[in-house]
Protein backbone atom coordinates (compact mmCIF):
# COMPACT_ATOMS: atom_id res chain seq x y z
CA UNK A 1 0.00 0.00 0.00
CA UNK A 2 1.14 3.54 -0.73
CA UNK A 3 2.84 4.78 2.50
CA UNK A 4 1.22 8.24 2.19
CA UNK A 5 -2.21 6.60 1.85
CA UNK A 6 -1.51 4.34 4.81
CA UNK A 7 -0.55 7.33 6.99
CA UNK A 8 -3.58 9.26 5.85
CA UNK A 9 -5.98 6.40 6.58
CA UNK A 10 -4.72 6.20 10.18
CA UNK A 11 -5.13 9.96 10.71
CA UNK A 12 -8.32 10.91 8.87
CA UNK A 13 -11.91 9.73 8.70
CA UNK A 14 -14.59 10.77 6.26
CA UNK A 15 -15.94 14.16 7.35
CA UNK A 16 -12.77 15.39 9.07
CA UNK A 17 -11.85 19.01 8.42
CA UNK A 18 -8.08 19.18 8.48
CA UNK A 19 -5.11 21.37 7.80
CA UNK A 20 -2.16 20.12 5.75
CA UNK A 21 1.01 21.76 4.46
CA UNK A 22 2.12 21.51 0.86
CA UNK A 23 5.71 20.57 0.07
CA UNK A 24 6.68 24.27 0.31
CA UNK A 25 5.17 24.58 3.81
CA UNK A 26 2.05 26.57 2.85
CA UNK A 27 -1.02 25.49 4.89
CA UNK A 28 -4.31 24.41 3.30
CA UNK A 29 -7.62 23.47 4.88
CA UNK A 30 -9.80 20.72 3.39
CA UNK A 31 -12.68 18.37 4.15
CA UNK A 32 -11.67 14.71 3.74
CA UNK A 33 -13.99 12.61 1.55
CA UNK A 34 -12.04 9.64 0.16
CA UNK A 35 -8.75 8.40 -1.29
CA UNK A 36 -7.49 5.85 -3.77
CA UNK A 37 -3.99 4.62 -4.59
CA UNK A 38 -3.06 7.85 -6.40
CA UNK A 39 -5.15 10.75 -5.13
CA UNK A 40 -7.23 12.30 -2.38
CA UNK A 41 -10.79 13.47 -2.95
CA UNK A 42 -11.26 16.58 -0.85
CA UNK A 43 -13.76 19.41 -0.54
CA UNK A 44 -13.56 23.01 0.48
CA UNK A 45 -15.17 22.93 3.95
CA UNK A 46 -17.27 26.05 3.34
CA UNK A 47 -18.35 26.07 -0.32
CA UNK A 48 -18.14 22.33 -1.06
CA UNK A 49 -15.93 22.57 -4.16
CA UNK A 50 -14.45 19.16 -4.93
CA UNK A 51 -10.73 18.75 -5.46
CA UNK A 52 -8.64 15.83 -6.65
CA UNK A 53 -5.23 16.20 -5.02
CA UNK A 54 -2.11 14.11 -5.56
CA UNK A 55 -0.20 12.92 -2.49
CA UNK A 56 3.11 14.13 -3.90
CA UNK A 57 2.05 17.78 -3.50
CA UNK A 58 1.53 17.55 0.27
CA UNK A 59 3.36 16.63 3.46
CA UNK A 60 1.09 13.95 4.93
CA UNK A 61 2.98 14.17 8.24
CA UNK A 62 1.67 17.73 8.71
CA UNK A 63 -2.03 16.72 8.99
CA UNK A 64 -3.94 18.30 11.86
CA UNK A 65 -7.65 17.56 12.29
CA UNK A 66 -9.44 20.79 13.26
CA UNK A 67 -13.10 19.78 13.08
CA UNK A 68 -15.79 17.67 11.47
CA UNK A 69 -18.73 18.32 9.15
CA UNK A 70 -20.97 16.68 6.60
CA UNK A 71 -19.32 15.62 3.35
CA UNK A 72 -22.60 16.07 1.51
CA UNK A 73 -23.66 19.54 0.39
CA UNK A 74 -27.07 20.54 -0.92
CA UNK A 75 -27.37 19.81 -4.67
CA UNK A 76 -24.65 17.14 -4.70
CA UNK A 77 -25.17 14.37 -7.24
CA UNK A 78 -25.15 11.06 -5.37
CA UNK A 79 -25.60 7.37 -6.04
CA UNK A 80 -26.87 5.40 -3.04
CA UNK A 81 -27.75 1.73 -2.64
CA UNK A 82 -29.93 0.17 0.03
CA UNK A 83 -28.96 -2.95 1.94
CA UNK A 84 -31.53 -4.77 -0.24
CA UNK A 85 -29.68 -3.69 -3.38
CA UNK A 86 -32.05 -0.94 -4.57
CA UNK A 87 -30.03 1.78 -6.27
CA UNK A 88 -31.06 5.44 -6.35
CA UNK A 89 -29.32 8.22 -8.25
CA UNK A 90 -30.28 11.80 -7.64
CA UNK A 91 -29.54 15.17 -6.10
CA UNK A 92 -29.07 15.46 -2.35
CA UNK A 93 -31.46 18.08 -0.98
CA UNK A 94 -31.55 17.75 2.79
CA UNK A 95 -31.24 15.53 5.85
CA UNK A 96 -33.44 15.55 8.91
CA UNK A 97 -33.36 13.04 11.78
CA UNK A 98 -31.37 10.52 9.74
CA UNK A 99 -33.60 10.68 6.67
CA UNK A 100 -32.13 11.94 3.39
CA UNK A 101 -34.27 13.83 0.92
CA UNK A 102 -33.08 13.14 -2.61
CA UNK A 103 -34.47 14.50 -5.89
CA UNK A 104 -34.52 11.37 -8.01
CA UNK A 105 -33.99 11.19 -11.77
CA UNK A 106 -37.74 11.40 -12.42
CA UNK A 107 -37.68 14.77 -10.58
CA UNK A 108 -39.61 13.37 -7.62
CA UNK A 109 -38.27 13.96 -4.10
CA UNK A 110 -37.71 10.66 -2.31
CA UNK A 111 -36.96 9.99 1.35
CA UNK A 112 -34.26 7.47 2.32
CA UNK A 113 -33.41 6.42 5.88
CA UNK A 114 -29.62 6.44 6.02
CA UNK A 115 -29.65 3.37 8.30
CA UNK A 116 -31.12 1.37 5.39
CA UNK A 117 -28.14 2.12 3.13
CA UNK A 118 -25.20 -0.11 2.26
CA UNK A 119 -22.27 2.30 2.90
CA UNK A 120 -19.93 0.27 0.68
CA UNK A 121 -22.12 1.14 -2.33
CA UNK A 122 -22.78 4.84 -1.79
CA UNK A 123 -21.00 7.48 -3.86
CA UNK A 124 -20.63 11.18 -4.48
CA UNK A 125 -20.76 11.70 -8.27
CA UNK A 126 -17.96 13.99 -9.39
CA UNK A 127 -18.27 15.20 -12.99
CA UNK A 128 -14.89 15.65 -14.65
CA UNK A 129 -13.49 15.97 -18.16
CA UNK A 130 -10.33 14.18 -16.98
CA UNK A 131 -11.03 10.84 -15.33
CA UNK A 132 -7.91 8.95 -14.27
CA UNK A 133 -6.79 5.35 -14.13
CA UNK A 134 -8.02 3.71 -10.88
CA UNK A 135 -11.24 5.78 -10.95
CA UNK A 136 -14.59 4.09 -10.91
CA UNK A 137 -16.62 6.00 -13.47
CA UNK A 138 -20.11 6.25 -14.86
CA UNK A 139 -20.78 7.52 -18.35
CA UNK A 140 -23.85 7.79 -20.59
CA UNK A 141 -23.68 7.43 -24.36
CA UNK A 142 -25.60 9.76 -26.65
CA UNK A 143 -27.99 6.86 -27.30
CA UNK A 144 -28.75 6.72 -23.57
CA UNK A 145 -26.81 3.59 -22.58
CA UNK A 146 -25.23 3.83 -19.13
CA UNK A 147 -21.77 2.38 -18.48
CA UNK A 148 -20.06 1.94 -15.13
CA UNK A 149 -16.69 0.44 -14.31
CA UNK A 150 -13.08 0.90 -13.26
CA UNK A 151 -10.94 2.95 -15.57
CA UNK A 152 -8.06 0.94 -17.03
CA UNK A 153 -6.66 3.31 -19.65
CA UNK A 154 -7.22 6.89 -20.83
CA UNK A 155 -6.23 8.46 -24.15
CA UNK A 156 -7.07 11.88 -25.58
CA UNK A 157 -10.05 10.36 -27.46
CA UNK A 158 -11.30 7.44 -25.38
CA UNK A 159 -11.04 5.39 -22.24
CA UNK A 160 -11.16 1.70 -21.43
CA UNK A 161 -13.21 0.42 -18.49
CA UNK A 162 -13.72 -2.92 -16.76
CA UNK A 163 -17.32 -3.46 -15.65
CA UNK A 164 -18.40 -5.32 -12.50
CA UNK A 165 -19.04 -8.47 -14.59
CA UNK A 166 -15.35 -8.31 -15.65
CA UNK A 167 -16.00 -7.19 -19.22
CA UNK A 168 -13.91 -4.48 -20.84
CA UNK A 169 -15.30 -1.73 -23.02
CA UNK A 170 -13.93 1.24 -24.90
CA UNK A 171 -15.84 4.50 -24.61
CA UNK A 172 -15.16 7.38 -26.99
CA UNK A 173 -15.43 10.86 -25.45
CA UNK A 174 -17.24 12.48 -28.39
CA UNK A 175 -19.92 9.77 -28.27
CA UNK A 176 -20.85 10.51 -24.67
CA UNK A 177 -23.72 12.58 -23.37
CA UNK A 178 -22.00 15.06 -21.07
CA UNK A 179 -18.86 14.32 -19.10
CA UNK A 180 -18.07 11.09 -17.28
CA UNK A 181 -18.63 11.05 -13.54
CA UNK A 182 -16.19 9.65 -11.04
CA UNK A 183 -17.85 7.64 -8.28
CA UNK A 184 -16.17 8.91 -5.11
CA UNK A 185 -16.73 6.29 -2.39
CA UNK A 186 -18.40 7.40 0.80
CA UNK A 187 -17.58 4.04 2.41
CA UNK A 188 -15.91 4.15 5.80
CA UNK A 189 -16.56 2.11 8.94
CA UNK A 190 -18.21 5.20 10.45
CA UNK A 191 -19.66 6.41 7.16
CA UNK A 192 -23.31 6.64 8.09
CA UNK A 193 -22.55 8.68 11.18
CA UNK A 194 -20.22 11.10 9.43
CA UNK A 195 -21.86 11.84 6.08
CA UNK A 196 -24.25 14.17 7.77
CA UNK A 197 -22.43 15.08 10.96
Amino acid sequence: MNSALSKLETRLKIGDVFQIDDTEGAPYRFLYVSANAQTLFLRHPENGNIYRVHFRHFNVDSIQVVGMRSVLFRKDAILITSQRGNEHEGIFLDECAGVLTVRLQNNVAGKVDKRSLDPSRCYLLYETPKPQVFDMIQAVSRSGNKYRGHLLEVTSESFLIRTKDNRTGKLVFNRLKGQPRVLVPLADPTCLNRWLA
